[in-house]
């Protein structure tokens, strides 16, 4: 089958790419940079590049696919402006191009948290993205919900290094759920290989810890102490414009940190909790987070 995946080769699509090739499918990857074609191609796939908010680009390039899989990060779009504004640019682009395109399989990459309202910050871009694909008739669609990428660990390690400190604005002792790129790509494979009639929502994660137990297991993979430090909301507001994020990204950021103290954050998680991928934290931490530390 002919699979598109926008996103080019990032975390999840270079695994994702290798799995639907092995698989033997014809696989198009759109890129936004030319620079990008040879390692595309080099993992026997076809490079489309262009920008795929461009709805006539986009619409070309699903036609006549059976399946696409859709991402956005708002670290990427955070220029697009705030989470209701880049929603509706992204949704409402995809929507089209797919009604357009006429394909039929949608894998949309969403988020832990797009089950609720502005309170969650910068991830409530995903519930309206998700509303908008909802909107578009007689597709199978297949919402994907991962929880806290393992890569945004590496964010710690400046403060790490300087303080022996994680420092975040929620307590230590709050559940938090975390996964790898790797344990996702096979997921979203398989709901492209398999899709399912309607309208779906799956989660995915692949480990589940407290900031006090994240802190621990970094701390034994680089050989040094760590702290979790709760800050207050506008400290973290602080460090994040000093950091020199957009002030409109670096308060959605900042919403959602807070929003990990809600009970609410993590309910509808809770209530359809997946199999636990096979990647864990103890994985991560003693592989790539200490690459990048000892960086």
């Amino acid at each position: 089958m002919k699979f598109v995946l926008t996103g080019s080769l990032g975390h999840i699509g270079l695994p994702l790419t290798k799995r639907l090739v092995a698989d033997g499918h014809e696989v198009v990857v759109i890129s936004s940079s030319e620079k990008r074609i040879p390692a595309i191609e080099k993992l026997g796939a076809t490079a489309k590049v262009g920008n795929m908010l461009d709805e006539k680009f986009l619409t070309q390039a699903l036609t006549d696919a059976a399946g696409a899989y859709l991402m956005t990060s708002f670290a990427h779009a955070a220029d697009l402006g705030t989470p209701e504004q880049i929603s509706k640019i992204v949704g409402g682009t995809y929507a089209r191009a797919v009604k357009r395109s006429g394909v039929k399989n949608i894998v949309n990459l969403s988020s832990v948290g797009a089950d609720q309202g502005p309170e969650v910050g910068t991830l409530h871009m995903y519930q309206n993205i998700e509303q908008t694909l909802n909107e578009v008739d007689d597709i199978s669609l297949t919402h994907i919900r991962p929880t806290s990428m393992y890569y945004n660990l590496f964010g710690h390690i400046a403060s790490i290094k300087q303080s022996g400190a994680i420092y975040e604005s929620y307590s230590g002792d709050v559940f938090n759920s975390y996964v790898s790129p790797d344990d996702i790509a096979p997921v979203i494979a398989d709901r492209l290989e398999n899709p399912e009639f309607g309208t779906n929502v799956e989660y995915v994660a692949s480990d589940e810890k407290t900031g006090n137990q994240l802190a621990e297991i970094l701390g034994d993979a680089i050989g040094k102490k760590i702290e979790w430090v709760q800050i207050s909301d506008s400290q973290k507001l602080q460090g994040l414009t000093n950091s020199g994020i957009p002030e409109t990204l670096a308060t959605g950021l900042t919403q959602m940190g807070a929003a990990h103290m809600l009970n609410s954050f993590y309910h509808d998680y809770k209530e359809n909790r997946p199999i636990l991928g096979k990647t864990k934290l103890t994985d991560f931490a003693q592989n790539e987070f200490l690459t990048a530390y000892n960086k």
